[in-house]
């Protein structure tokens, strides 16, 4: 068994595909594999790119609470796995699907009011004077705080210093830089910084160059030259149409139809 099929064992295995590996993806008019299982094949795509930093946007819209929890969890999976970083944006994410995160960032009109660990994100609103409610998930709280109509101030506050809460982006901002977490985190930037260094750097280079074909730039951010990836692209449509014979054959009876 070669290198391709190994990898695609494993990663089948990985995301519980081992019994879709035969089955077409679908679309309108072709039933394929179900919208958890496209998502997770998304992830097994990305996860064969060999990326170092992985973004998904939006991307467990339209899945169920327990699909898009699966689908996290693949991707807690893949960052430990391999060592990459994730990052992610979820629209009304739970309980279970926050606790697998490390940090979270939180934007307010564009303004950063947070960034750390993310069981430190909920302590670190409530001890600003915002209430949270008890059966409110962190996710939610963390966005409310962003809505003027939704954040309140926590009952019993003192009057005085419920009036001096931040109610600007502007104003979360600066008590934010002004917070140890912000500290914290600009002295990781700086340790991070000084450990990389320049030579690993230059090594980073040298595994880039190594990566690329002949005559292809080191700043290229392709591996391959311009008419190998023609050439690949020309393969991979040829694949897509093989494997949906039936649409190919519809589409020039169509056609004929219309040409007589």
């Amino acid at each position: 068994m070669d290198f391709r099929e190994q990898f695609l064992d494993v990663l089948t295995k990985m995301f519980g595909l081992t019994r879709q590996k035969e089955t077409l993806v679908g679309n309108a008019f072709i039933r394929g594999i179900s919208g958890g299982e496209r998502k997770r094949l998304s992830i097994a795509e990305q996860m064969a790119t060999r990326s170092s930093i992985n973004m998904w946007d939006g991307s467990t819209r339209g899945l169920d609470a327990s699909s898009a929890l699966d689908y996290v969890k693949s991707l807690r999976v893949q960052t430990n796995l391999l060592r990459r970083s994730t990052m992610v944006s979820i629209y009304q994410a739970s309980e279970n699907i926050y606790d697998l995160f490390d940090k979270v960032l939180l934007l307010y009109d564009g303004r950063c009011i947070f960034y750390g660990p993310a069981e430190q994100a909920r302590q670190y609103f409530i001890d600003m004077g915002f209430e949270c409610p008890a059966r409110q998930t962190t996710a939610d709280f963390l966005t409310a705080v962003t809505d003027p109509h939704e954040r309140k101030p926590a009952s019993g506050l003192d009057p005085s210093i419920a009036a001096n809460l931040p109610s600007t982006p502007k104003q979360f901002e600066v008590l934010y830089k002004r917070s140890a977490l912000y500290e914290q985190t600009m002295k990781q930037l700086a340790n991070y910084e000084a450990q990389v260094g320049q030579s690993h750097a230059d090594d980073f280079l040298e595994v880039t160059r190594q990566m690329k074909q002949k005559h292809v730039s080191v700043n290229n951010p392709y591996t391959i030259t311009y008419w190998n990836q023609i050439w690949a692209m020309t393969i991979r449509q040829v694949q897509l149409v093989r494997g949906d014979i039936a649409s190919l054959i519809s589409r020039y009876v169509s056609v004929s139809r219309f040409l007589i």
